[in-house]
């Protein structure tokens, strides 16, 4: 197979994320810093805290003003990136890294417009379990993506360039060593799919297909009123679970299945473990809205009391973690609106990139059909 080396800027973390956060931070301690010099022994608490108020507009300020600055910066460095077979190979300061693409590995494929700059951008992330690489390529086409990798429903839509912070290879398609290179890289990425945990993953659902529930509101199934019927057509249902965002919802091609479990201290003492309720919510009559988290302070307490009660001598150490969650709109059968929230995945879980696309699923199929 032919070899493609591409001589081309590399915008990377120094320069587009370190220095800019440190002048934001140094700016943000230097003023209240003089400004209690200048008080002397005198520090007025309440002066002092006007002044950290005033700093923070101020240094926001100076850091959008001078980030084209650094991106200048940025531009100066120049780096190689490479394909040959299914190999991707890139410099690194004075080492060659490299992916073999018909390995395993997680490539992440958007193209859109980015967020912040408002240009159209195709994005690569690939990585292994030890080396990872961006790759921004500007001037691109979809007609052209969609030849090269014509798996629509996998293509994220949220472009990150290097101007809004993400280090990565800059290209552009216009010019033909980036065309050729970019290429090549998408009918490697095509050809090996399945060796992609993410793109195995987001292939299990049937985009192709129109949702077809057996009826459009949601449903709720106590376990303690449950007929012989109805735990037929939930264990109908839950054998056609196709992935499972955590213990509390679970997916198949034509219902999101979320779940009321037992609480925490139902749990320590009862060995009924069944979900309470059962809500049954037929896709296309749905959508769904992740909630800014909250702090889960129950559960910190709650794990620290079980953990004193255990540990007498000492109290744990135990953190406490934000708790994202997620809303389902949809209708009772009645017509009127009803909003339910369950436990979400947060950015830091191993299963958060497949939520994502559990999220597009429930959500264009509702869009579509709406």
């Amino acid at each position: 197979m032919e070899k493609i080396e591409v001589t081309t800027n590399y915008k990377g973390w120094w320069y587009i994320v370190l220095f800019p956060t440190l002048q934001f931070l140094v700016v943000l301690v230097i003023i209240p810093f003089f400004v209690a010099i200048i008080q002397g022994d005198n520090v007025n608490d309440l002066l002092m805290v006007l002044s950290i108020f005033i700093t923070i507009p101020i240094s926001l300020f100076l850091t959008v003003k001078t980030y084209p600055f650094f991106l200048k910066l940025a531009e100066r460095k120049i780096s190689r990136i490479i394909i040959e077979n299914n190999t991707l190979s890139w410099q690194f300061r004075k080492h060659i890294k490299s992916i073999i693409l018909s390995e395993m590995h997680n490539a992440i494929i958007s193209f859109g417009v980015s967020p912040v700059y408002n240009m159209q951008a195709l994005g690569l992330s690939i990585m292994n379990k030890k080396d990872s690489i961006n790759i921004c390529t500007f001037n691109f086409h979809n007609t052209k993506l969609r030849e090269l990798f014509p798996a629509e429903f996998f293509i994220s839509s949220t472009v990150i360039t290097p101007e809004e912070g993400l280090p990565a290879f800059q290209l552009n398609y216009a010019e033909p060593t980036h065309k050729a290179f970019i290429d090549k890289l998408l009918i490697s990425l095509w050809d090996n799919r399945n060796k992609n945990p993410y793109f195995v993953f987001t292939n299990k659902f049937p985009w192709e297909r129109t949702p077809s529930p057996a009826f459009t509101s949601i449903r709720e199934f106590y376990k303690n009123k449950l007929s012989s019927d109805d735990k037929k057509f939930i264990d109908s249902i839950t054998s056609q679970v196709i992935a499972e965002v955590n213990s509390y919802l679970k997916i198949t091609p034509d219902y999101l299945i979320g779940l009321k479990l037992p609480t925490k201290f139902q749990m320590l003492f009862s060995k009924d473990l069944d979900p309470e309720i059962y809500y049954i919510m037929p896709l296309k009559y749905i959508k769904a809205d992740v909630l800014l988290p909250k702090t889960d302070l129950s559960t910190y307490l709650f794990v620290q009391s079980i953990d004193t009660a255990i540990n007498k001598s000492h109290t744990g150490s135990h953190l406490i973690h934000d708790n994202y969650t997620i809303k389902i709109t949809g209708k009772r059968d009645n017509g009127t609106k009803v909003e339910l929230v369950f436990e979400w995945v947060s950015p830091t879980d191993e299963n958060y990139w497949e939520s994502k696309y559990i999220l597009k699923y429930i959500n264009e199929n509702y869009e579509m059909y709406s």
